[in-house]
């Protein structure tokens, strides 16, 4: 599979395999070279699982650390309710409607009642208005 683009050498497609005595190929093997082995950074930190006082030692840990995360819960919570309440009895000071929604809603719906009835009003004067130009 060669061809040529005017006048050089021929252009190559697909797979190209180099022989023993091209540039780039080791000329000892085709193998690729043996990587050293390293020990592993992590060794020294891994542990031995039969180690009775480790395990102890662990899991009296993470049991202080679960207590410490449920006070620290129950803290934030008890703060964060702290301020909600007083947003919200702030919010009820500047508009004691603020938290009103079902008032809200049934100024919504009025107006859009409004609106469609104004729409219907303008459609049956178009159609009156419409009917007195046929019958002229």
């Amino acid at each position: 599979m060669s061809s040529s683009f005017g006048a050089g050498k021929p252009v190559q497609y697909g797979l190209i395999k180099r022989g023993p005595g091209a540039p780039g190929s080791s000329s000892s093997s085709s193998a690729p070279p043996q990587r050293k082995l390293r020990p592993s950074v992590f060794d020294a930190l891994e542990q031995d699982d039969d180690d009775d006082s480790n395990t102890n030692n662990n899991e009296d840990r993470n049991a202080a650390v679960k207590r410490m995360n449920h006070e620290l819960q129950k803290r934030s919570i008890q703060a964060g309710s702290a301020l909600v309440d007083l947003q919200v009895q702030a919010a009820l000071e500047s508009d004691p409607s603020v938290f009103d929604y079902d008032g809200h809603y049934d100024i919504m719906q009025k107006e859009r009642d409004r609106v469609a009835n104004a729409k219907a009003k303008q459609l049956e004067a178009s159609v009156k208005s419409g009917e007195a130009a046929v019958s002229d």
